[in-house]
């Protein structure tokens, strides 16, 4: 695969972000910006998380032109994307401009379940499979019980061995 063909190939990323607190209404203005950012690099936003006032572990200090301003508290939020590692560079260099973004964490990820666009389709895939294994659940029920009746007793002798022989292990 030659390298333009690597910095083509649309991969999973995390953006999470701190916004200042001036207002709720700003921050959601803020998140716009930032999705029209992804948008504008052609990224495919894939999940988001609502933005949520937070009282930040320590106190960050943001300069924002001349002055140094400290904030303890911030609206957090994340957007999880697909995009190319070109496009990423170019939002990088975009967010990092936003003097309204306090703090973020860009990072490459992969497609876990818990992120997974596919979660919904395979959930209704599973109901479907559970629905046709109905039939042979019933059919197993009663080879298991034949099963059961050909099985070995365990004898109490036979486990009192067992356990002597675990306790000399654990000694």
């Amino acid at each position: 695969m030659s390298e333009e063909q690597k910095t083509n190939e649309k991969k999973l990323y995390e953006l999470s972000f701190n916004i200042v607190p001036a207002s709720k209404e700003k921050a959601i203005a803020e998140l716009e910006i930032i999705k029209k950012v992804l948008s504008k690099h052609k990224s495919e936003i894939v999940k988001e998380n609502q933005l949520e006032l937070i009282n930040l572990a320590y106190t960050m200090i943001k300069k924002i032109g001349e002055k140094n301003h400290r904030f303890d508290q911030a609206f957090f939020g994340s957007i999880l994307f697909h995009s190319t590692a070109k496009d990423v560079e170019l939002i990088k260099e975009e967010i990092d401009s936003n003097k309204n973004i306090i703090r973020f964490l860009l990072i490459k990820t992969v497609n876990d379940p818990e992120h997974s666009t596919n979660k919904i389709q395979k959930e209704e895939k599973a109901e479907v499979e559970l629905e046709n294994s109905e039939d042979v659940d019933a059919d197993l029920e009663e080879s298991e019980i034949s099963e059961k009746e050909d099985a070995p007793v365990i004898e109490e002798n036979n486990q009192k061995e067992v356990d002597e022989a675990i306790e000399e292990l654990i000694k």
